[in-house]
């Protein structure tokens, strides 16, 4: 393994996103041990922060934190960052051997994942940002995993911070207007500036085969649970991200997700971390939703819904193709 000299990384987090938070501490242990992480605490307890103290460098946004935690996502650049560094959400997950990426974004390029579902470009995004450039077609991109270097896009990051405060400030009136211009928060903020003021061909996209934040994630499957190794097209994910509303260590449980890559190494790490934990801490089992606990009927749970919603997807399946519509 080859771990990214000088590369950081950084997320936010509050006290309802600390299971998802314990399986990117896991990620980065074991694919850039000694890589430096650092979270923006939003909410987090007094329990998690023990937990977590050991772990990573915490930084206390809790007096100042903003309309929403992801408008918060570029707090790095309240902290003069230098080097390449890497921004991801707190349910996202490290998954493999960053250091091609890393060398890419050393050499300039912004890396972010194309947005799938989302091909916005919004032209009250100039004024309502106060943008210094006209805005250009472009692809848009994600925001839950973004590398670049602070070295070369400092101006960017320190944007990106400032305009999500301006967003925040203006965040109820801007959310009720009829255009949507901050329908997805601190995502819009960073494309309506990569389809601005950063140069064009500045950002570089990952792949298909280097990101797994499908929805189902498709032929990717945890291949060793003690490792986080994943396979799957090209060999395996390199970024895996949790894409759903309700996410599966919430009660609301996530449905979509059960039985993917992602819910799979989510046990996998929480129970190792559940058994090792003592009484009252940050990963108590009690502190988990049932299909999450370590032990056989935590199992049960979790298989139960996985087949569930696997079959109810099978169902639905072939109810479009074999029964009439109406």
């Amino acid at each position: 393994m080859t771990v990214p000299a000088g590369l950081s990384v950084y997320t936010v987090c509050n006290a309802r996103y600390f299971p998802a938070l314990v399986l990117l501490v896991a990620s980065v242990e074991r694919h850039a041990p000694g890589t430096p992480l650092t979270v923006y605490d939003v909410g987090l307890d007094d329990v998690q922060r023990v937990w977590l103290r050991t772990r990573a460098t915490i930084v206390d946004g809790t007096a100042a934190r903003r309309a929403v935690p992801s408008l918060d996502k570029a707090f790095a650049a309240t902290l003069d960052p230098s080097g390449p560094i890497l921004i991801i959400d707190a349910d996202g997950l490290v998954a493999g051997d960053l250091g091609p990426l890393v060398e890419k974004a050393r050499a300039g390029s912004i890396v972010a994942a194309v947005d799938p579902m989302a091909t916005r470009r919004v032209a009250a995004w100039s004024d309502r940002f106060g943008l210094q450039a006209p805005l250009r077609v472009q692809r848009y991109v994600g925001a839950g995993t973004v590398l670049l270097d602070a070295d070369v896009h400092g101006g960017l990051l320190r944007r990106w911070w400032d305009l999500c405060g301006v967003a925040s400030d203006r965040y109820a009136e801007w959310r009720a207007d009829p255009d949507e211009p901050l329908m997805h928060n601190d995502q819009d903020v960073l494309n309506a500036l990569l389809m601005s003021e950063v140069p064009e061909g500045a950002v570089e996209h990952f792949t298909t085969e280097q990101m797994a934040a499908s929805l189902f994630m498709p032929g990717v499957r945890l291949h060793d649970r003690r490792r986080l190794v994943f396979s799957g097209p090209g060999g395996g994910p390199l970024v895996v991200q949790c894409m759903t509303q309700a996410k599966p260590f919430l009660p609301e449980g996530g449905a979509s997700l059960f039985g993917s890559a992602y819910t799979m190494a989510l046990r996998a790490v929480l129970v190792d971390e559940a058994r090792r934990s003592d009484p009252g801490g940050a990963v108590d089992p009690s502190v988990l939703v049932p299909w999450l606990r370590p032990g056989p009927l935590g199992a049960i749970r979790f298989r139960w819904r996985t087949v569930w919603i696997r079959t109810r997807k099978a169902l639905g399946r072939w109810r479009a193709r074999y029964l009439p519509h109406r």
